[in-house]
């Protein structure tokens, strides 16, 4: 009667002659590199480490390593912002990793911030306005922006826009 393998072992045996190429291999480490920067970044954002024990974990890290991490921790932390949201820690690490550009990032979330409250309340407008027309009308009257699916994309427009102009800016002041 024949053995029974298990499917490791015909894995294994079918996998023996294989070889990861040098364009895997960097794909996986990049892979890794990113898992690792985002758990670190997480715990950043979450306030268990502060942005300089951050920057120390990266100096353990050869120069070439180093320099991707802190382009993905901008990154990063560029793509959590938030056009309501308080980004003072974000941009404590944005200005930390880079060692520059927080005035100008805080500069330009304010003005952000300003012009998404401007369209939060004309939206809240439209929609007291649409209610009035039903007949539906009086000071209690207060919409349920979040449950407007209009303002949900155009929220989520606003915060792409605030991403984009963000590592606009960062790319700017890298490069002058």
């Amino acid at each position: 009667m024949g053995e029974i393998r298990s499917t490791l072992d015909i894995i294994m045996e079918k996998t023996k002659g294989l070889t990861l190429t040098e364009e895997e291999k960097l794909e996986m480490q990049e892979r890794e590199l990113r898992g690792w920067v985002q758990g670190l970044l997480q715990r950043c954002v979450d306030g268990l480490i502060d942005p300089s024990a951050l920057l120390k974990e990266l100096d353990e890290q050869d120069p070439a390593r180093r320099k991707r991490a802190i382009e993905m921790i901008v990154e990063g932390t560029l793509d959590r912002l938030d056009p309501e949201g308080d980004n003072s820690r974000l941009i404590e690490i944005v200005q930390e990793a880079a060692g520059s550009g927080g005035a100008s990032l805080k500069a330009m979330l304010d003005a952000g911030r300003d012009d998404f409250s401007r369209k939060r309340e004309a939206h809240r407008q439209s929609l007291v306005a649409a209610l009035a027309e039903k007949g539906i009308r009086g000071s209690a009257v207060i919409p349920n922006l979040e449950a407007d699916p209009r303002w949900g994309a155009l929220k989520k427009e606003e915060t792409v826009a605030l991403v984009n102009r963000a590592k606009a800016l960062f790319r700017q002041d890298r490069n002058p």
